[in-house]
């Protein structure tokens, strides 16, 4: 598998046949609930969402008030963004190449859309948020739990999605911490696979990270309900704080 898979994976056909009904109107409502209620943002508050996707939290955010700036390096995620309403600016770069300064009250990363690069790329990609963060700003990173993927490990799986069947075979590696999947989708128009790679962190792992970038998680949650993570739950939600100085 190539290192960087996740520069062609999210293409049309991702978008068409994946997201399915996380990207809901009704599940983005409630997420946004948390992400407002979670950040504390103040109103108008500035936000980043780093790998925003075709930005449904971005407009969500945007429709109660706030600037919101998505940034993601998927130029077909970036063209739906663009069509919806309200505006929101889009910016179509890597992550780890921003160069904002300082610049926002708060930032999301949500869906899983972290940990994709090697130990070093995951490192500078918390850096250049962190750098984008005013002083006491705070980042709400969304990603899955390595505990829950442990308690429910399949091999193989498959289901239905809006082209036909998902066929999913996985590697978990539990020396490099990382979830592998080669994903084969069957259609009637023929067979289309692709492959994903994604390093699910421990608390204590991510916890050292953020602090290595000048992030200092203050609270955890399993998930968008509020609650303290569990070995059960399939989310793992840090809240982490810029550091002042």
């Amino acid at each position: 598998m190539a290192d960087d898979w996740w520069r062609s994976f999210f293409d049309d056909w991702y978008l068409d046949n994946w997201v399915g009904a996380a990207a809901s109107a009704q599940v983005t409502a409630e997420q946004v609930d948390f992400i407002v209620q979670t950040l504390q943002l103040a109103p108008g508050a500035r936000v980043l969402d780093a790998c925003c996707g075709e930005g449904r939290h971005c407009r969500e955010l945007a429709r109660r008030g706030f600037d919101v700036v998505g940034v993601d390096q998927s130029a077909a995620s970036l063209v739906r963004g663009q069509a919806q309403e309200p505006v929101v600016r889009y910016v179509h770069q890597d992550v780890r190449e921003m160069r904002f300064d300082a610049e926002f009250d708060a930032a999301i990363n949500m869906f899983t859309a972290f940990g994709y690069m090697d130990e070093a790329g995951n490192e500078q990609f918390l850096r250049a948020i962190a750098g984008a963060l005013k002083p006491g700003a705070a980042l709400l990173l969304d990603t899955m739990s390595p505990f829950w993927l442990a308690r429910n490990y399949r091999p193989r799986d498959w289901h239905e999605v809006p082209c036909g069947l998902l066929l999913d075979a996985r590697q978990y590696d539990l020396i490099a911490g990382r979830i592998g999947s080669h994903v084969t989708y069957l259609t009637a128009e023929g067979r289309i696979e692709r492959d994903t790679s994604i390093r699910a962190y421990t608390p204590t792992e991510l916890g050292v990270l953020l602090r290595r970038v000048g992030l200092e998680a203050e609270s955890w949650y399993g998930g968008f309900d509020g609650l303290p993570p569990t070995l059960d739950s399939p989310r793992l939600i840090a809240v982490a704080r810029k550091t002042v100085g």
